[in-house]
């Protein structure tokens, strides 16, 4: 508001050509890097775990404790066929879950 505000007394232009003014400068707007590190932040863990899982199915156990009835293998065999999902969805989707006792979260 301050920087519309000087071009408007500066330039002696009304205040929707100001606010115009201010917008067009670099400074005002947000970067693609700004943006896509937004819209990053903003995606479920399963979502940027499976982005990476080369590099994060290393991690994945599968034989550690989902909870005391079943382990992660297990939950995984569930979800494929409770929802039919992929084989590594479903494992991203359990390695995130804070029930796995070797969770990515938890190591996070």
């Amino acid at each position: 508001a301050g920087r519309v505000k000087h071009l408007q007394n500066q330039y002696e232009v009304p205040r929707h050509m100001a606010k115009l003014s201010a917008m067009a400068q670099s400074s005002c707007r947000k970067s693609d890097k700004d943006l896509e590190n937004e819209e990053n932040a903003k995606k479920p863990m399963e979502v940027k775990i499976m982005e990476n899982w080369n590099k994060n199915k290393k991690d994945y156990c599968g034989e550690c404790e989902w909870d005391d009835k079943m382990t992660c293998d297990e939950k995984v065999e569930f979800l494929k066929s409770q929802y039919e999902i992929p084989d590594d969805t479903a494992k991203a989707t359990v390695f995130v879950s804070k029930e796995c006792t070797l969770s990515f979260q938890k190591k996070s």
